[in-house]
C-alpha cells in the first residue's frame, strides 16, 4: 500500500489519535494522509476507563493495509496517542476542541481535498481536450470587501473598451449601457467579461448570478457550466456527523431539561419490553427475564448507557439502538426460558442466568448475521438525513503520482458530485479516476 498518516479524534474524551501506516508496495511512492472524526467512541485509553493505563501512549500493531499495486495484507502499523491531551478539561473546553477540530483542521483537510480533485478533473480534460465550454471551472469564494473581484478569470475573461462589439450597447443582465462618456475620453461603467458561450456581461453581474444559483446558467442562452465552488469556513457546519448540533444543545441545556429527555427515554424503553413481555412470556407474564429486564435492566439502562441523548429521543440513534438490543435480548431470553421449562419440566433457574444467556446469543448474532450479508445493526426506521460529505473520502495524495494505485481494491469515492453543481447532470459527466 502507499504510505498513510491516518489522524482519528475521538468525540467523546477530545482526544487526537495518529497512526502510521507504512507501504507494503517497495515501487509506491505515494504518500497519502487521512482525517476521521469518530462520532460516539472513545480512544483506546478513554474506552476501558480506569483500565485504560494499561494502553500505552505509542504501541504497534498488525492490521489491514491498503491494497495498491497488487500488494495487499496485513502490515504493522504505530498508534501514538499524545500525552499532553490527558488533562482534565471542562465541559466548555472540550466543545472548543471539537469545533476547532471540525472547522479548522478538517476544514484545511477539505479544501485539499477540493483542489486535488479539481487538479486531476483539469488534467483530465486537457488530456481529452474537452472545450472550454464543457470543461470543469474553479470559483473562489466571494470578497465582501471586494466584490468588484474577478472569482474565475478562466471562465470570466476579462475586456477592454474596444474589444466590446459595437451590437453590444449595454450589460445583458443589468441594462448599464457599457460606455460612459465622462471627460475627455470614455470608459466602461463596470467590468465586461466574457463566457465561453460568447456572451458578454458585467462582471459583477455574471459572478453574482453564478455563485448564487444551484444550477450556474449563461442567461442569455441557458448554456449551463460547470463549476466547483470554493469551499468556505462557514461551510464547516453542513459536514457535521450525525448527531453533533444536537449533543452540543443538550450539553448545555438545563439539568431539568436532561431529565425529562432521560424519562422519555426509559418510558420508549418500558413499553418495547412490555410488548416483548406480551409476546413471549405466557400470562402472568412473570418471567426472571421479564422481572430483570423491567428491573435491574432499566437501572442499568438509565445510568450506564444513556449518554448525551439527543433534543428527539425517539429519533435519537444510539439510544434506540440500544434499546433494540435490550428487547432482542428480553424476547430471546424468554425464549430460552420457555423452551427449557417445557422440554425439562423443571421450575425457573437463576435469576441471571437466562438474561446472561440471550445476551450473549445477541451478541453472537451481531458478529455472526453480517457475515452472512444480513444487517443487524437493529436501527430500521431511522431516516439518513446526514448530507454527504467531503470527509467520506479519508485520503488525499499529497506525493507524486503513480499508476501503482489498485483502483478496483480502493473503493471509488463519489464526493465529488455534492461540490460540482448539480446544473451538470444533463451534460457528459465528469469521470473520475
Amino acid at each position: 500500500m502507499c504510505k498513510l498518516v491516518q489522524t482519528n479524534v475521538y468525540h467523546y474524551c477530545c482526544h487526537k489519535q495518529k497512526v502510521d501506516v507504512p507501504s507494503t508496495n517497495p515501487n509506491c511512492k505515494t504518500e497519502l494522509v487521512g482525517y476521521e472524526y469518530l462520532m460516539n467512541e472513545w480512544c483506546p485509553r478513554c474506552r476501558i476507563r480506569w483500565l485504560g493505563i494499561i494502553v500505552p501512549f505509542e504501541y504497534e500493531e498488525l492490521a489491514g493495509g491498503v491494497p495498491c499495486g497488487g500488494y495487499r495484507g496485513k502490515v504493522k502499523r504505530r498508534v501514538i496517542l499524545r500525552p499532553e491531551d490527558f488533562r482534565p478539561l471542562t465541559k466548555e473546553q472540550i466543545w472548543a476542541g471539537r469545533d476547532h477540530y471540525l472547522r479548522d483542521e478538517m476544514g484545511e483537510f477539505r479544501k485539499s481535498q477540493q483542489i486535488e480533485m479539481y487538479n486531476r478533473s483539469r488534467d483530465h480534460e486537457d488530456a481529452e481536450n474537452v472545450s472550454n465550454v464543457d470543461r470543469t471551472y474553479f470559483m473562489e469564494a466571494s470578497n465582501d470587501e471586494d466584490k468588484s473581484y474577478n472569482r474565475c478569470p478562466e471562465l470570466f475573461h476579462p475586456l477592454e473598451s474596444d474589444e466590446i462589439p459595437e451590437s453590444e450597447i449595454e450589460c445583458s443582465y443589468c441594462k448599464v449601457p457599457w460606455i460612459i462618456e465622462d471627460g475627455e475620453r470614455p470608459h466602461l461603467s463596470h467590468e465586461a467579461v466574457l463566457l465561453p458561450c460568447g456572451h458578454i456581461f458585467g462582471q459583477e453581474c455574471i459572478s453574482g448570478w453564478m455563485g448564487h444559483h444551484q444550477i450556474p446558467t449563461c442567461p442569455a442562452c441557458s448554456r449551463r457550466y460547470k463549476i466547483i465552488h470554493e469551499i468556505t469556513d462557514e461551510d464547516w457546519e453542513r459536514w457535521l456527523p450525525d448527531g453533533y448540533a444536537e449533543q452540543k444543545m443538550v450539553d448545555f441545556a438545563l439539568d431539568s431539561d436532561i431529565h425529562r429527555l432521560k424519562v422519555s427515554l426509559i418510558h420508549s424503553y418500558h413499553l418495547k419490553l412490555l410488548l416483548v413481555a406480551i409476546l413471549f412470556a405466557p400470562p402472568p407474564f412473570t418471567s426472571w427475564v421479564n422481572l430483570f429486564m423491567l428491573t435491574f435492566g432499566a437501572a442499568l439502562f438509565w445510568s450506564s448507557f444513556i449518554h448525551l441523548p439527543t433534543a428527539a429521543p425517539n429519533l435519537s440513534p444510539r439510544e434506540r439502538i440500544i434499546q433494540n438490543r435490550f428487547v432482542v435480548c428480553s424476547a430471546m431470553g424468554n425464549t430460552i426460558e420457555l423452551s427449557i421449562a417445557r422440554f425439562t419440566g423443571a421450575g425457573r433457574y437463576s435469576l441471571l442466568a437466562y438474561p446472561c444467556l440471550s445476551w450473549l446469543a445477541l451478541e453472537f448474532l451481531r458478529k455472526v448475521l453480517p457475515q452472512m450479508g444480513w444487517d443487524f445493526a437493529l436501527d430500521l426506521f431511522l431516516p439518513d438525513s446526514r448530507l454527504p460529505s467531503p470527509f467520506d473520502r479519508p485520503y488525499v495524495v499529497l506525493g507524486p503520482e503513480g499508476d501503482g494505485i489498485d483502483e478496483e481494491a480502493v473503493e471509488e469515492e463519489l464526493w465529488e458530485e455534492e461540490l460540482v453543481d448539480e446544473g451538470a447532470e444533463d451534460e457528459e459527466p465528469v469521470e473520475r479516476y
